[in-house]
């Protein structure tokens, strides 16, 4: 954390003792999750942060890329750290919900191309793919 709050402050981000909770328990997190989610653990834990903190809160370190913020066609966002990990791609099924990240350096290799084609600098991308995973198109 003491990095990380090197980073925010350099970035002007004031990592208040809410802030710091949230965003160590958003860190922690193995898997996409939702502000929603991260709300009803915070507040199970007793942390006493508001659901409007969460929402203002995550929508600050999207801001400042310490967490990737994702639309899979849900109603709502999905966020992940971005700390320590490297670009991955999604797939996504339709039925279960599921998402499987993957890299595939091809497909990058690919967009680098089609880029510079287009004389056109890649800031940043996301690619999703939707479909049917393995589990739910053979029924179980």
């Amino acid at each position: 954390m003491g990095e990380l709050d090197a980073v925010l402050k350099e970035k002007g981000v004031k990592l208040t003792e809410q802030r710091r909770r949230l965003l160590e328990k958003a860190l922690l997190q193995h898997k996409h999750f939702s502000a929603e989610e991260l709300y009803e653990t915070l507040r199970q834990k007793r942390a006493g942060i508001s659901r409007a903190t969460v929402y203002r809160t995550l929508k600050l370190l999207a801001a400042h890329d310490v967490l990737d913020v994702h639309d899979f066609d849900r109603g709502y966002h999905l966020y992940e750290s971005r700390l320590g990990r490297h670009h991955h791609d999604h797939l996504v099924c339709l039925k279960c919900g599921r998402i499987t990240e993957f890299e595939n350096p091809d497909i990058e290799s690919e967009q680098e191309k089609v880029a510079r084609h287009y004389h056109f600098k890649i800031v940043s991308h996301s690619h999703k793919i939707y479909g049917l995973c393995h589990r739910c198109r053979v029924g179980n």
